[in-house]
């Protein structure tokens, strides 16, 4: 099979997937630890009507390469051949690559990528401290090789790793906290750095976690063959949340909160490069940071303070706004409290369902799902009445879901911050058990149910009091509480928008978030975004370095929400190949997973904000019946 057309040349019938095609290309891209040769980027751009017309999850393997091509999950037969544009080089399908749908975590093929047999020579207790020894802060604590296969760690025991140096340190603070670094590099490694974050107000290593996960555990990076890092800060306090505040004096440790917030994931990322050279014998040739949650603040942190320490940067759903958002988070407990009126998870329920209902059709598919890329209001007051389980909605019910929509203001109406979105469901229904308006049965009644980190945050960083009782909270007290955590805690918010350091050391960043988050209000992420545009001179400029993506109908950190999200691998492969081969991401491949079989049951294309996916006809489980904005891929429309 030799024919070949660009794009524009395909027949009307398959030109539509072959636009989507285009542009999501970059989501079923799997390289191996060589990279991409250049008559790989060439075949971008010339696809086969034969091929399209299949629907296809196809492979073209070389020795350290392959390239999948796909809208869905069927297999092209073997003995098909591509010929590239402006070459004669034809490259048989010597085999099937996994399809990237069954498995989100894994997007590395290292079949081809030789093992770095020196490496363990190297991964020696004298090797790695002569190599740590100008680092005047850094003790080693431990090297050793694994080959295993599994690792017992503090959350349980991990399977399926390959052979790895595993590498311990401690990294003293200004004032002697000891932050306890782990680095992982692989014998059989592609050539590159991922550092890993962690989540909540804490960056210690996420062991184990969901494939449904967004963030990147160490097991996934080696497996991958990235050598890899992570950091705890030196924070091991028992105290989930309230670790910043000395109980014997009453004061916050800075010292404890500047690790926290960026000390201690620049001076890993330091330590770490030099353990990857001293185990290879060179430094990696490309370095990523990657972060979800508490972990996506983490990561964009290092990419406002030093920009320069990664190639590239994926940031989701991350919790800055740090001093507005945890205050914001006791609004839905609070406006019940003082209303008198605890909505139940199913009065919740109603209202969503109801407003999603009324902007659902808007882009041409009742699915459950608000497309739109701009935040709709809906008065909660137009269901008054309506039966659920838990009783009919009352009047004082709908002020209540109209009030925790709408988000905090003051006493003149001013908006402090944002509310929950439409579509997020924030009382314990979603796969985390997790919500800003829970409730729970005390004392035979129902009352609200604070979120945990908003409670103590107050209590031990505002009030420097962990016994406080967050039911003597106001309207007027919050409003207090909200300005003094902007004012006293402004140098850990988070939210520079100033990303000049960025653009000038050449790195890019990826931005994303679901507009269903349960946890972390999806507009303050819009608002950073148009206001990085803003500082950073528009669009157009700032698109060459940092590119937005806002998931519809998708939740906090995860792809188990209602609509699909990004995925580790979609993710991850979007952001390799703008770093190393300059695609920039248009249009990244979404999915959604059942959290029960841990099967895959969506897959939608993510526009680049502020674009959607329109409906097209078809299957609206299958990411070939929508297409992105035409002028988005750069393709005139038909």
């Amino acid at each position: 099979m030799t024919a070949k057309w660009p794009i524009r040349h395909l027949s009307a019938k398959y030109r539509q997937m072959a636009l989507q095609l285009r542009g999501v290309m970059r989501n079923t891209l799997f390289r191996s630890g060589a990279g991409l040769s250049p008559s790989i980027a060439e075949a971008r751009e010339s696809i086969t009507d034969a091929d399209i017309r299949v629907s296809i999850g196809t492979a073209l393997m070389s020795t350290c390469l392959t390239l999948l091509i796909a809208a869905r999950a069927v297999s092209l037969n073997r003995s098909a051949e591509y010929r590239f544009e402006d070459s004669t080089e034809e490259i048989g399908m010597s085999r099937i690559a996994t399809i990237l749908t069954e498995d989100v975590t894994r997007w590395m093929v290292l079949d081809g990528t030789p093992r770095c047999e020196e490496a363990i020579d190297h991964c020696t207790l004298s090797a790695i401290s002569a190599a740590v020894d100008h680092l005047e802060n850094v003790d080693v604590v431990s090297v050793s090789v694994n080959t295993s296969g599994h690792y017992d760690s503090p959350q349980g025991k991990i399977s399926s790793l390959p052979d790895f140096c595993d590498v311990r340190l401690a990294i003293r603070s200004p004032r002697g906290h000891v932050a306890h670094v782990v680095v992982w590099a692989p014998i059989q490694w592609n050539g590159r750095f991922l550092g890993t974050t962690g989540g909540g107000n804490r960056t210690q290593p996420q062991w184990i976690q969901g494939e449904f996960m967004r963030s990147p555990t160490l097991a996934d990076a080696v497996r991958n063959g990235f050598a890899s890092a992570s950091t705890d800060a030196g924070i091991r306090d028992e105290r989930i949340f309230a670790w910043g505040l000395d109980e014997e004096t009453g004061e916050i440790d800075w010292d404890l909160t500047e690790n926290w917030h960026h000390r201690s994931t620049h001076e890993m990322t330091v330590a770490a490069r030099a353990v990857i050279e001293a185990i290879y014998g060179r430094h990696p040739d490309f370095s990523y940071l990657v972060g979800t949650s508490g972990g996506g603040r983490q990561t964009l942190v290092q990419a406002q303070r030093y920009p320069a320490d990664y190639d590239g940067y994926w940031v989701s759903c991350p919790a800055i706004n740090w001093t507005k958002i945890h205050v914001a988070q006791m609004w839905p407990a609070l406006v019940m409290k003082e209303h008198d009126n605890p909505l139940p998870p199913e009065k919740l329920e109603a209202f969503r369902v109801a407003a999603i209902e009324a902007f659902d059709a808007q882009d041409g598919l009742v699915d459950g799902i608000i497309s739109s890329a701009e935040f709709k209001a809906w008065d909660p007051h137009e269901i008054v009445g309506l039966p659920t389980s838990a009783g009919n909605i009352t009047a004082t019910d709908a002020e209540v879901m109209r009030l925790i929509w709408d988000g905090p203001r003051d006493a003149t109406g001013q908006r402090l911050w944002f509310g929950l979105p439409l579509g997020g469901e924030s009382w314990g229904w979603n796969h985390a058990k997790m919500g800003l308006a829970c409730t729970t049965i005390k004392d035979g009644r129902l009352v609200p149910a604070p979120f945990p980190l908003a409670r103590d945050w107050i209590a031990s960083w505002l009030l420097r009091d962990p016994g406080w009782d967050w039911t003597t909270m106001t309207f007027e007290m919050f409003e207090q509480l909200f300005r003094k955590s902007v004012q006293e805690y402004g140098s850990v918010d988070s939210s520079d928008a100033d990303l000049s350091g960025l653009q000038s050391s050449g790195a890019k960043l990826i931005l994303s978030h679901g507009m269903a988050d349960e946890g972390i209000p999806p507009q303050g992420t819009v608002d950073y975004h148009d206001r990085v545009l803003e500082i950073m001179g528009g669009e157009e400029r700032t698109n060459l370095f940092f590119r937005f993506f806002l998931c519809p109908g998708d939740g906090h950190s995860s792809i188990t929400g209602r609509g699909p999200g990004i995925s580790l691998a979609s993710g991850m492969i979007a952001l390799m190949e703008w770093v190393e081969e300059d695609h920039a991401p248009d249009v990244i491949m979404g999915s959604r997973m059942d959290i029960e079989t841990r099967s895959i049951t969506m897959t939608r294309p993510i526009c680049r904000y502020p674009h959607q996916a329109r409906f097209m006809g078809g299957d609206p489980a299958e990411a070939s019946s929508f297409e992105c904005a035409p002028e988005l891929l750069g393709i005139p429309a038909p």
